[in-house]
């Protein structure tokens, strides 16, 4: 029996974000085009929404990989994005996938490659409720089976940022060790409740105005609380290589803990979702940002209550 969603959220929410006051870098060179390896069920649907809406604003190219990543189940019919990938691209000014590190044609050298991480556990709780209410398994399948049916998959972080194309390969010290290594060629990483800061140092790199986004709301579900200690416990068992991970990543430079914002900018972009799957970049004054706040209150179903954080 499929997990049923509850009611999607009836507040939409926007982010105001300001610049990070970072020095540009080699490492975070603004000529360098973005890749955003996207961790499957870390929160990076808004991430991939604005570089979409920055790519289109600067008449650049946006690819974005579609796919699942190690046969893992993340929606039907899904193709491996390791063996869809056009080695025929060679210009674009960013793009996001479920894609390990250095995958072709999204070269290592002249790239600036972010990513975003979540606690192994929840990250897996919110796979488990995902594939429940997506049809991918039932709640009455066990955590084990789906591992043992290769629907859900151990140390997928871990295979990610070590560059992995083959799920046959096996997890050991040396795939952690080539992990650690390409992660510190990261122009940023940031846990999942950390995403605005990552998004603050892109509008620096890049020379971008200030922000206000559409958060990407997803239906939400929920689990009783003995299934999610359960699968916390199967987790920490099987995710042993992620969870060291984590913290090693945690510690490094590139990792961000805390960004210090600039003042805010002049304009601002405000960014709306459309219904073809596109985005609207609103320039706005920073003058005139309650006019913006009631016109997008004004704009929203009755049904729906408008949030503004940062603002």
């Amino acid at each position: 029996m499929p997990l049923p969603n509850k009611a999607r959220s009836n507040t939409e929410e926007f982010r105001y974000v300001r610049r990070a006051k970072t020095a540009k870098t080699d490492e975070n060179d603004p000529r360098r085009p973005i890749v955003f390896m996207h961790v499957p069920r870390s929160g990076g649907t808004s991430l991939r929404t604005i570089l979409l809406a920055l790519s289109q604003k600067g008449d650049g190219q946006f690819v974005n990989v579609q796919g699942t990543l190690y046969q893992q189940f993340l929606g039907q019919d899904k193709p491996e994005t390791t063996t869809q990938l056009n080695a025929g691209i060679d210009s674009f000014m960013s793009a996001s996938g479920h894609i390990p590190f250095g995958m072709p044609p999204f070269k290592t050298d002249h790239t600036n490659w972010i990513s975003v991480v979540r606690n192994p556990a929840e990250r897996l709780i919110s796979h488990y409720i995902f594939g429940s209410h997506k049809g991918g398994w039932s709640v009455e399948d066990s955590i084990e089976s789906l591992f043992e049916s290769g629907k859900l998959i151990a140390n997928p972080m871990t295979r990610q940022f070590a560059g992995d194309t083959d799920l046959t390969s096996p997890v050991d010290e040396s795939t952690f060790e080539r992990a650690l290594t390409n992660s510190k060629k990261f122009m940023a990483i940031c846990k999942t409740e950390r995403l605005d800061d990552l998004v603050s140092v892109l509008l620096e790199t890049y020379s971008q105005n200030d922000l206000l986004y559409q958060v990407s709301n997803q239906a939400r579900s929920d689990i009783s609380s003995t299934i999610r200690k359960k699968i916390k416990g199967f987790s920490d068992e099987v995710n042993q290589y992620d969870n060291v991970l984590l913290r090693q990543l945690e510690s490094q430079p590139n990792f961000l803990n805390s960004v210090k914002h600039r003042s805010r900018s002049d304009h601002v972009d405000v960014l709306l979702r459309k219904s073809n799957g596109l985005i609207d970049v609103i320039p706005a004054s920073t003058q005139d940002l309650n006019g913006v706040k009631k016109s997008l209150t004004r704009i929203a179903p009755n049904s729906i209550k408008v949030k503004f954080t940062g603002v």
